[in-house]
């Protein structure tokens, strides 16, 4: 029975939080931010090893399909062609990229903030120069998650290239191990994103349930999502548009299922919290 009200109050918070809507709001804001991510991704990438890039690329490839690769492989010819981010327009075009991709980690944190703890705007007065304060902390936050994603595809690309390197020919081994600590890795960001992105903290055994239930789907859910993509005409009916489509369907479908991890931490959250 506990079971089943469980069910029952994720749908109905899933329905009443316009989680739909918050999706739809983040892949738009993923598509203002992507490139600017993929850049910074790029620069740090190709000094470590060229085959990240290729590695990368085949992941796109397998798991959304090959009209978001050609996407992707388009912004990463012109990043190549951008000035060295070392130099002085370098510099000031980091400054701007790592503005442009906490985007969406600003709408996240937004999302996220509703989710668990149902917002409510705040009506403390407060002086233009605080505001200015709040804002350039907030920014900062989201340049530091921007920063920590960009980290964590480098390392998860690099371990996946040790484990195809070294596991390659057990192909059997190697897929479940791939599946294994992609499942691990998707655990511990979903699990620190539950934890830190809000405003408020929530536990962190809830932060790790919802971190567990969000990566489980996740593993599921985007495999899920390849096939339909992969069979489906969703890109070709828009044309030369049709790889960002299905860009901002794969991300659109992955958002639902992390705001679902996100559902599933605030009701064990308020469950567990005093009254």
């Amino acid at each position: 029975m506990q079971v089943r009200n469980f069910f029952k109050s994720l749908f109905a918070r899933f329905d009443l939080e316009q989680t739909s809507t918050y999706a739809a709001s983040l892949s738009y804001y993923t598509a203002l931010s992507l490139a600017p991510l993929l850049i910074i991704f790029i620069s740090i990438s190709s000094r470590l090893s060229g085959n990240l890039l290729d590695n990368f690329i085949s992941q796109v490839h397998a798991h959304i399909g090959p009209d978001a690769a050609a996407a992707f492989e388009l912004i990463v010819r012109n990043a190549k062609e951008r000035p060295d981010l070392a130099s002085a327009s370098g510099i000031f075009g980091v400054i701007t990229l790592l503005f442009s991709a906490s985007l969406i980690f600003g709408e996240l944190k937004s999302a996220l903030n509703n989710i668990l703890f149902k917002a409510v705007p705040q009506t403390v007065e407060t002086s233009n120069w605080d505001l200015v304060k709040i804002f350039i902390k907030s920014r900062i936050l989201h340049i530091g998650f921007a920063l920590s994603f960009i980290l964590i595809m480098v390392v998860s690309l690099t371990i996946s290239s040790l484990i195809s390197a070294t596991f390659s020919s057990y192909q059997d081994f190697y897929r479940i191990l791939n599946i294994g600590v992609s499942f691990l890795f998707y655990v511990g960001i979903f699990c620190l994103l539950f934890r830190y992105l809000p405003d408020k903290k929530i536990f962190w055994r809830n932060s790790f349930h919802g971190g567990l239930t969000t990566a489980l789907l996740f593993v599921i859910g985007k495999e899920l999502i390849g096939l339909y993509l992969g069979n489906s005409a969703i890109g070709s009916a828009y044309g030369a548009a049709g790889s960002i489509i299905v860009l901002l369907v794969w991300v659109y479908y992955s958002s639902l299922i992390t705001f679902i991890g996100a559902h599933v931490s605030a009701l064990l959250f308020l469950k567990e919290k005093p009254t």
